[in-house]
This record gives structure tokens, sequence and C-alpha cells, in this order.
């Protein structure tokens, strides 16, 4: 299956750890943010801080979020993909700017 970075165990965050070269990495967040906002303050204040890391971990790491998963049960969950790194296969020609626009330049 894919790796969690972050997951919900009984209401409460589960940091499962950064990114380690896997190709999908999901980041699991509380099906009812608001409802835990509203009920207790300290835990979404922790949800928030523990997304934050999570999310800022595999940013760095090279992944971007590019979808947003909701299970029949509710539970939802970013998909995190890493991006080709600039320059290597899959990555996007570099741009060059002209009368402000933008275009890829040919190869």
């Amino acid at each position: 299956g894919i790796r969690y970075v972050l997951r919900v165990e009984r209401g409460r965050t589960a940091e499962l750890g950064p990114p380690a070269d896997e190709s999908h990495l999901l980041l699991e967040i509380p099906s009812d943010f608001q409802a835990v906002r509203r009920s207790d303050h300290a835990l979404a204040l922790a949800w928030r801080h523990s997304a934050r890391a999570a999310f800022e971990a595999a940013f760095e790491a090279g992944y971007a979020a590019v979808e947003f998963l909701r299970a029949a049960d509710g539970r939802g969950a970013y998909l995190l993909v890493p991006q080709p790194k600039r320059g290597g296969a899959g990555a996007e020609p570099p741009r060059k700017e002209s009368a402000g626009l933008t275009e890829a330049k040919p190869e």
C-alpha cells in the first residue's frame, strides 16, 4: 500500500516519519476538522502544526500534493507524489520571457 506520513489515530495525530523516496505518500487529516476546531482548540492546533510539518518535509523532499482523496467512510488524505528534478528526465524545458509572455524554449 501507500505509506502515510501523517495519520489519524483515535482522533490524535500519528506522525509516521519523513518521506523516503516512495513513489506516492498519503497525508491524512481529520474527516471533520471544523468539528475538532469547535470542540478542542488545542487538538486543532496540534493538527495544524503536525500537518504543516509533514507537508513542509514532503515539499522539501521534492513531493507535491496533487489530489485530495476521500474514502467511503469519510476519511480524507492528500496524495503526494515526487516531482521531476529540474533538468532531469520528464522535467519541463527552461522558459524564456518575451514581451511579458513566458514560452518554452525548443530543445
